[in-house]
């Protein structure tokens, strides 16, 4: 923690913060020093304290005086390794001294969970850019615009990647045509990414990985800001955009100066990735309130502003269900931030706490769809004061039927399911195709690659549906070759064959012999013939 010329020690009881976070994480070091946005201040502070910091309470401009520093791949990897929390803001917040140091509490012991989560960033997630000249510049301007300064954007993890073959969310959702395909391989093309994230918070198999944004970190950084309730009450969590593509840069930095203690920011890259499960999990762990502040005009890139607000929409509807206010979820306007946040904190003081508020945060699911986990267990919680299924969008669930009059059992539907929530099983006689609801990411694949056109897909989560087993959504008997007894096809394909060559005036009877028979038949007959 950077002292900033005394003006920390000067607001916070600095030994009760560090105590604070020694005490919940044992191990853990707090280590002060001052001036550290001076050049060599923070490596020699780091080399006579022995420490690796994680985690640097500072002014807001060490960051990127941090990323300026940084003159190489490695030692950029290096800064991403270290998280700032603008400490020294906080210090100039209207409020009691008790209150600002709840407030950097949370704020520091949030960012020490997320970077806990940190995993480094490999050279694939690294991207080289040069500053473009603006107008007049001097010599020293013009040396810095040679020096190459980095980004992290995500790369795709090709061990858990189900491939272009199987799946192809991750490119549909990209606003930049940044995922690449080559033959069955999927990529990131680094000089296309703008580092958005949305591909991140699609990706089923969770093969997408964003270093300094991942899912892992963002729950945490959560579960860090959601910490020890009963102080500033009722936790709002304003969602930010860090890159400023959805608003400036600096409104992370805004949430606060003349806003309610009680809301606490969370940046993400561009609200693209925000998604539905992150907006209820923030609940489930105990927010009252989510605002996620926005220019008025949108996010800056084609479309990305209908992908978020369709997760919003779904998360509304989804706490409607369960006699939550959909209310406690809100786009602010950033222009006017100072004014729609205290608004908006007012709102959710009156509304009282959530039911949630009686029960612990569901655990985490492994395997499978997180938002789908989330819902069941939230519902099995809450229970339903509304009934049925919840419309969404694209991307987000689905619920297949099938028209069993027209489905010839051909396997395709099941063969382009990216998350196997549909599959053909084959027992004895019968054939049955069956649909997890619960995997169902409403892509509509299977609808694309119907030659029968059968497949119909509801965008909709059906709770009531996502705890039992997968359902049998058509099945058919299986023809048995008339010569050896072994299963040839689906009953529904030869029916469909056996029609088409009937109205032909072709022969069926071969539609009844397994491909090893029709070999026999076939070999004795040319035998015959050789023979006479």
């Amino acid at each position: 923690m950077c002292d900033c010329r005394g003006k920390v020690s000067g607001g916070l009881p600095l030994g009760e913060v560090s105590r604070f976070l020694e005490q919940r994480w044992p191990g853990l070091r707090v280590v002060l020093g001052d001036r550290l946005c001076e050049p060599g201040v923070l490596a020699r502070l780091v080399s006579e304290q022995g420490v690796k910091p994680a985690v640097i309470g500072a002014c807001p401009e060490l960051r990127s005086k941090l990323i300026s520093w940084a003159e190489t791949e490695d030692s950029f990897a290096e800064v991403c390794s270290m998280s700032v929390v603008d400490v020294v803001g906080q210090v100039s917040l209207p409020g009691s001294r008790s209150e600002l140091a709840e407030r950097v509490k949370l704020l520091l012991w949030s960012r020490a969970r997320r970077q806990s989560k940190f995993g480094g960033v490999p050279g694939e997630s690294v991207k080289a850019q040069f500053s473009r000249p603006q107008g007049k510049m001097s010599r020293r301007e013009l040396f810095e615009m040679l020096v190459p300064r980095y980004q992290v954007v995500p790369y795709i993890q090709r061990q858990r990647c189900a491939g272009a073959a199987t799946c192809r969310i991750c490119r549909e959702v990209c606003p930049f045509g940044a995922i690449v395909i080559d033959g069955t391989a999927v990529s990131v093309d680094r000089l296309a990414c703008r580092g958005c994230g949305a591909c991140v918070a699609v990706c089923p198999y969770e093969a997408v990985v964003y270093p300094t944004f991942s899912l892992d970190q963002l729950e945490s950084e959560l579960e860090g800001l959601l910490v020890e309730m009963g102080t500033l009450e009722p936790r709002i969590v304003a969602v930010t955009c860090r890159g400023g593509m959805c608003s400036p840069g600096d409104a992370a930095g805004s949430i606060g100066r003349e806003d309610p203690l009680n809301v606490l920011p969370l940046e993400v890259p561009c609200l693209s990735m925000v998604s539905c499960w992150l907006l209820l999990r923030a609940f489930d762990m105990g927010a009252q309130g989510v605002a996620l502040v926005a220019a008025s005009d949108g996010c800056q890139f084609d479309g990305a502003s209908a992908r978020w607000l369709r997760e919003v929409e779904l998360a509304r509807r989804l706490l409607e269900r369960w006699g939550i206010e959909p209310g406690r979820i809100e786009v602010l306007d950033w222009d006017g931030s100072s004014g729609s946040v205290k608004r908006f904190a007012q709102e959710i003081r009156g509304m009282g706490p959530t039911r949630l508020r009686e029960y612990r945060p569901a655990a985490v699911v492994d395997e499978g769809p997180a938002l789908a986990g989330l819902v069941l267990s939230l519902d099995t919680r809450l229970g339903a004061s509304q009934v049925g299924s919840v419309p969404c969008g694209r991307m987000q669930a689905g619920y297949v039927i099938v028209d069993g009059t027209q489905c010839t059992a051909c396997g395709l539907c099941a063969s382009d399911c990216p998350t196997g929530a549909l599959r053909w099983v084959a027992e004895g006689d019968s054939w049955s195709l069956l649909f997890d609801h619960a995997l169902c990411v409403g892509c509509g694949q299977c609808v694309e690659v119907c030659p029968e056109g059968c497949l119909k897909l509801d965008n909709v989560i059906a709770p009531d549906k996502l705890g039992g087993p997968a359902e049998v959504v058509f099945g058919t008997g299986m023809v048995k070759c008339r010569e050896c007894g072994a299963a040839v096809a689906p009953e529904a394909m030869v029916g469909r064959l056996r029609s088409k060559l009937a109205a032909a005036h072709g022969q069926t009877w071969q539609l009844e012999i397994c491909g090893a028979c029709k070999l026999k038949i076939r070999s004795g007959r040319e035998a015959g013939v050789s023979g006479a």
